[in-house]
């Protein structure tokens, strides 16, 4: 026959008394130093906050106080000369314009051709606007750093025509390198000095004189 032997424990009502009393003090702790915390925490947030706007708001002063240093456009009108290039290109650009149409509503659309249009008319718009500004000629300086520029592009396709075409990785990363030196070829070229379009000039300031009131008599 098997023996079951019970094991009575008995229950210090003391002892757990006193470790709910300490458990519960840990918990008071823990969340009085959580708030002490965040209370901080606050504290630098608003702290910045108000650095914050006083920076935003010395920066609208000083905005304000400064005036506007856009381009605008310069006294003087149009010339004859401008004229008449400026109706040849907008007749092109309807020309090209009609011919995207034309490309555009085709049942199968042409990218290749899409992109070379949308290209040409790129470069009529910018023309028509240098026409409008009056766009000096370029500049000596200029023109050596335009060339330097070219003769990079021109090394660069050179190294296109060596290339074994079928190894399109090679092929597509030296096209990426010409690519760079074209952009670089054509930021130089579309700079130019506008002789009805720059900087707002200046406000005119105006002596201030001062009436001293002599006695009369």
């Amino acid at each position: 026959a098997n023996r079951r032997s019970s094991h009575t424990t008995a229950v210090s009502w003391p002892n757990m008394l006193a470790a709910v009393l300490g458990f519960g003090a840990a918990l008071l702790l823990m969340y009085s130093v959580k708030a002490l915390d965040l209370e901080g925490e606050s504290e630098e947030s608003d702290d910045a906050g108000q650095i914050a706007d006083g920076d935003t708001r010395s920066a609208g002063d000083s905005a304000a106080a400064t005036p506007s240093l856009g381009y605008v456009w310069l006294p003087g009108s149009g010339d004859e000369e401008s004229s008449v290039k400026l109706r040849m290109w907008t007749s092109r650009l309807q020309a090209h314009a009609s011919s995207l149409s034309r490309l555009t509503a085709a049942p199968e659309v042409d990218r290749e051709a899409v992109d070379e249009e949308v290209h040409g008319l790129d470069y009529l718009v910018d023309s028509a606007r240098r026409l409008c500004r009056g766009a000096e000629p370029m500049d000596r300086c200029s023109a050596t750093r335009l060339r330097q520029h070219v003769d990079e592009l021109i090394k660069d396709i050179g190294l296109l025509q060596e290339m074994d075409t079928s190894q399109v990785r090679d092929v597509d990363r030296q096209l990426r390198v010409a690519g760079a030196s074209l952009l670089r070829v054509h930021s130089l070229a579309e700079r130019a000095t506008f002789r009805r379009w720059g900087p707002r000039p200046p406000p005119e300031i105006k002596p201030v004189t001062e009436q001293l009131s002599l006695p009369l008599g």
